[in-house]
């Protein structure tokens, strides 16, 4: 009988990147939008079209052709890396060009109210930066996946690194998803999976935060 399940962990390292604290959790909550932005995809000539919320609250179609239908969570690091302009106030979303990558890709977070499958984001974003409450985001990384007869596996993963000046709880991931809309022109972000981190983890200042979901299955 196949199998997939996923589980999430949370390495604490020092500045030297020695290991200080690892722990795992089963990771129960890819919520409704990976679903709603898998659903079109499956579509080869035109339907698929579905309405979702993004992390802004606002409402897109998602549709499942043209040059930027994507699913991205691979995530160059930093507020400024890659292509970064700002949003589209008309859409809500993200021109073509427009992606910068602390936005997606894995994310972190300091709520801890229950995961509903609703939930289309994180409750409390740690943002990007080095100030008060900040954390800075590494590239958020899609490894090659690997498969060995009965188990296969893709791992995701991030480094996001303390430089605030003060300890930051951590006590919630997830990952945000770019795609593309059915304008063929711009995108947005949309939370596809919410973990409440338990415990919690204390990342002291300049410490680094590994997270890391791993997607297995067995046949």
């Amino acid at each position: 009988m196949g199998a997939i399940k996923t589980t999430v962990s949370f390495d604490k390292r020092d500045k030297d990147y020695q290991l200080i604290k690892h722990q795992s959790q089963p990771s129960r909550s890819w919520v409704l939008h990976m679903f709603d932005l898998l659903y079109p995809r499956m579509y080869y000539n035109g339907g698929g079209l579905v309405a979702i919320t993004d992390v802004y609250a606002a409402a897109n179609l998602i549709f499942a052709q043209g040059s930027f239908s994507t699913l991205a969570i691979n995530a160059p690091g930093g507020k400024c890396a890659g292509l970064c302009l700002t949003g589209d106030s008309v859409t809500g979303g993200f021109p073509v060009q427009g992606i910068t990558g602390d936005l997606y890709g894995i994310i972190v977070g300091t709520g801890n109210a229950a995961v509903t499958t609703g939930d289309h984001k994180l409750q409390t974003r740690i943002n990007q930066g080095a100030g008060a409450g900040q954390m800075e985001y590494g590239g958020s990384e899609v490894l090659t996946p690997t498969f060995a007869d009965p188990n296969g596996e893709l791992i995701l993963r991030r480094y996001i690194t303390n430089r605030s000046g003060g300890d930051i709880v951590v006590a919630e991931s997830g990952i945000y998803a770019f795609a593309g809309i059915t304008d063929n022109l711009h995108g947005s972000i949309y939370c596809i999976a919410r973990d409440v981190v338990g415990p919690a983890v204390t990342v002291h200042t300049t410490e680094i935060l590994v997270v890391t979901y791993t997607v297995q299955i067995t046949v």
